[in-house]
């Protein structure tokens, strides 16, 4: 199975009409901390790695992409892609060194086009990055 099911919320091929918050959209199947692997972070009790990733998600701050971004490496591929979801809801470029990671180390064709064009995606300016530059009398770049 690849990033994208029926069921995605957010991904860098959707259009914009059909772009709607991670949480309205995702499947959660029962998964508990034996699910996940040590080497992501730790969930609070009772807490699903989904609900993890939308909490994370859901705080719009750049310090939570080192977290999220772990959650690419887990071997549900469900979670991988509520973890890609998530990066792009964060909307921050630091994400993409760890969305590169994870396509280079998949080989799955379809996975590392979608990880790929979410990399692309988060590169592009934002529109406050557009509204910034104007303001400093910068010339901005095209949102």
């Amino acid at each position: 199975m690849g990033w994208r099911s029926s069921n995605q919320a957010l991904s860098p091929t959707s259009s914009a009409d059909s772009i709607r918050p991670v949480a309205s959209t995702a499947v959660v199947k029962p998964n508990t901390a034996a699910d996940t692997p040590s080497r992501l972070p730790p969930l609070a009790r009772g807490e699903t790695a989904l609900e993890a990733i939308q909490a994370y998600a859901s705080t719009y701050d750049a310090k939570e992409v080192p977290s999220l971004a772990r959650y690419l490496e887990s071997d549900s591929s469900e979670i991988r892609a509520a973890a890609l979801q998530g990066l792009i809801q964060l909307g921050d470029s630091a994400a993409i060194p760890y969305i590169k990671a994870a396509a280079a180390k998949t080989e799955v064709a379809q996975d590392k086009i979608d990880l790929l064009n979410a990399a692309d995606f988060l590169s592009l300016p934002s529109w406050h990055d557009h509204r910034k530059a104007i303001k400093e009398g910068q010339q901005p770049t095209s949102p």
